[in-house]
């Protein structure tokens, strides 16, 4: 169980680290609207849509 156990840990860290990765890169975006940024340059750098902009400034995180 041993190769189990270390897959196991490894793949939580993981998900944690994805977690955080993507609060961060939500905050980005918002802080860059906040800074008068329109969505279509945010999108094009995100590599996202404008409507999916629109979905992360409007959401309850």
């Amino acid at each position: 169980m041993t190769n189990l156990t270390a897959a196991t840990e490894a793949r939580q860290l993981a998900q944690a680290q994805l977690e955080q990765a993507d609060k961060e890169w939500r905050q980005a975006i918002r802080e860059e609207v906040a800074r008068g940024k329109s969505y279509a340059q945010i999108a094009e750098v995100a590599g996202i849509t404008r409507g999916r902009v629109a979905q992360i400034i409007h959401e309850n995180r």
